[in-house]
């Protein structure tokens, strides 16, 4: 196991995990809530239905958003826990 940030959170993940597999269905639906195809069906409405100019605030803070997360995520570099730790499942996978 590499040392520093990754413990801690590596045994916050295998605590939640350990508390069931009921947990699965909540996780899944907090992931799609910060999705691009959730923005993808909120912005448009928001922009239609509702406001167009908080649709556009939306928008513009969704891309400045993925930017600054792009940049963080090369700043540090760090593995994913299931590559460190064989015990973490890895209920899905990025590319």
């Amino acid at each position: 196991m590499l040392p520093g940030m990754t413990d801690g959170g590596i045994e916050i993940i295998l605590f939640l995990q350990n508390l069931g597999n009921w947990l699965i269905y909540p996780m899944k639906f907090f992931t799609f809530l910060g999705s691009e195809n959730f923005f993808l069906l909120i912005a448009p409405a928001l922009y239609w239905c509702i406001d167009a100019g908080i649709g556009l605030r939306l928008g513009l803070y969704l891309s400045l958003n993925a930017g600054i997360n792009s940049i963080i995520k090369i700043f540090f570099h760090s593995p994913r826990p299931y590559w460190v730790d064989g015990r973490v499942m890895a209920l899905s996978t990025e590319t």
